[in-house]
């Protein structure tokens, strides 16, 4: 008997050991590695670490992580599309480039004076995310999050940018993508690409007199000690992102999936809240340091509309679906007229007028009174150098009311922190070999059939709907108001979510394929 008993207690033992490490493997927390080009505690990060990771680790009950490389130190937002494509990260937070790179789809949203206002921003985020979640998906990216970059401003050394000759005399940077470079080639323009570590260096060499970027941005590169003109035209707006690979979004669990959605638009409209804020507070600063803001004409400002807005036409079916853009504007002329769903908007950093249903607002644009300081300068023959060394002395002379609002030597050296481990990174990069990627032809197969795979669903739903008497308009596979329409009186009907939103579950109850 005493074999026997020793046999059970060791299957007991053997057991209780299994079983205590089962435990101890389901309470290992999943790390997510994600990159930023945000530099740690300050602007955008700090309100990653107060809104998005205490959302991710509540709806996941603290079971997924996010290990966050800050400030750079994994290179440029070029270099996480191409970590995340090998597994070494699993996620990004990624500027308005970054996200036009992981899903040129999504560039639509960045198209020259689409949006008048925030108020237009945030209802076409609310009704139109699952339709860039859709294109993501296709890229190979889950998009957990759409949040702000800035309405981008001209910030320039020589130039107003209020009259039209301005934008061919002046050495401008490109660096946002095709989209930029044809809209400033548009304008007459003949844009000089480059990095952006070196924008900085150049700027104050010379070598460039303007550049177009969010007011964080320019306060953190210091580049308002030269510039001497702001033009906030709202000519672009310029999303950020937060995305993860497709693969590490699938091994989510189903009720953390739904709990990390249901949280989702809480979350964008806080932090787009913050954002706002930091970069108001910034342009303020700058402005009252003695960067001149400018006014447009509103005769200028309508030519140079009609100038910029030519790429609509030459970026559809390249860049983006046509039905993409028609899909943006039916929700835009809806909203404008009044027969869109009104959005609990954030803080705004601009007072604006009530949408109109006129084409294009003609934005009324304060200029702000220049110091005395700022007065003294000299104009344009003064060569760049020395402007420099002026707008350092008055540099010195900050008063306390603007360095309460921003603390710009801490912006400053963050800053210069990113600027080093953008450099660093790219020195690592050119020393490894480079991965193998998918051929130019096989993209564009691909995003083609994704496009027509999009149209379809959409049209087949439709279809369903008008045989229900539920949709009227015309079968075109575009995804407008009137459809969306249809689709929450569908959902209401059957007990569904009236989320409007072609998704699984709608097609699924539809039986779609």
């Amino acid at each position: 008997m005493k074999p026997f008993r020793l046999t059970v207690v060791t299957l007991f033992l053997a057991l209780c050991l299994l079983l205590a490490g089962a435990g101890n493997a389901l309470a290992v927390k999943t790390g997510w590695k994600i990159a930023t080009l945000a530099p740690k505690g300050l602007g955008w990060a700090v309100s990653f670490e107060k809104l998005i990771t205490p959302w991710i680790q509540k709806a996941t009950d603290d079971q997924y992580v996010f290990k966050v490389y800050w400030g750079g130190v994994m290179g440029n937002d070029d270099d996480y599309i191409r970590k995340m494509r090998i597994g070494q990260l699993q996620g990004a937070g990624m500027t308005g480039l970054g996200a036009n790179l992981a899903c040129p789809e999504f560039s639509v949203v960045g198209l020259p004076f689409l949006f008048n206002n925030y108020e237009e921003v945030d209802y076409i985020r609310k009704v139109m995310f699952p339709t860039f979640e859709y294109y993501f998906h296709q890229n190979g990216y889950k998009l957990m999050l759409w949040i702000d970059q800035d309405f981008d401003q001209f910030y320039s050394t020589k130039y107003k940018f209020d009259n039209l000759e301005d934008f061919k005399k002046t050495k401008i940077l490109t660096w946002y993508g095709p989209q930029e470079e044809a809209m400033l080639k548009a304008l007459g323009s003949s844009p000089i690409p480059m990095d952006v570590p070196s924008v900085p260096t150049a700027k104050r060499q010379g070598v460039l007199d303007t550049n177009i970027a969010p007011s964080i941005w320019q306060v953190g590169a210091q580049l308002y000690t030269v510039d001497k003109y702001v033009n906030p035209m709202r000519m672009r707006y310029s999303p950020a992102v937060v995305v993860v690979t497709n693969e590490a979004y699938q091994q989510v669990p189903a009720d953390y999936q739904k709990r990390l959605e249901k949280e989702r638009e809480r979350v964008q409209r806080d932090y787009c809240a913050d954002i706002r804020k930091d970069n108001e507070k910034c342009l303020k600063a700058m402005t009252d340091y003695g960067v001149q803001k400018v006014t447009v004409p509103p005769e200028v400002l309508a030519e140079i509309k009609r100038r910029a807005m030519t790429v609509y036409d030459n970026m559809s079916g390249d860049l983006f679906p046509t039905e993409l853009l028609q899909e943006l504007k039916r929700h835009l002329a809806a909203y404008r007229s009044g027969k869109g769903e009104s959005v609990a908007a954030p803080v705004l950093i601009v007072k604006t007028e009530a949408p109109k249903p006129a084409v294009a607002e003609k934005p009324v644009l304060a200029t702000a009174a220049v110091p005395p300081e700022a007065a003294k300068i000299e104009k344009e023959s003064v060569p760049v150098e020395k402007q420099e060394q002026k707008f350092d002395a008055a540099a010195r002379k900050e008063t306390k009311e603007i360095e309460e609002k921003v603390d710009l030597k801490k912006m400053a050296q963050a800053f210069e922190e990113t600027q080093q481990a953008q450099k660093k990174a790219a020195v690592e990069k050119a020393a490894e070999p480079a991965p193998a990627a998918p051929s130019a032809a096989e993209l564009k197969e691909k995003k083609k059939l994704a496009w027509a795979e999009r149209k379809r669903l959409v049209t087949e739903v439709q279809k369903k709907l008008n045989s229900l008497g539920l949709y009227s308009y015309e079968i075109d596979g575009i995804y407008g108001p009137v459809t969306r329409k249809g689709i929450q009186t569908y959902q209401e009907k059957n007990g569904l979510e009236t989320s409007g939103v072609v998704d699984q579950t709608l097609l699924d109850h539809m039986g779609i394929k």
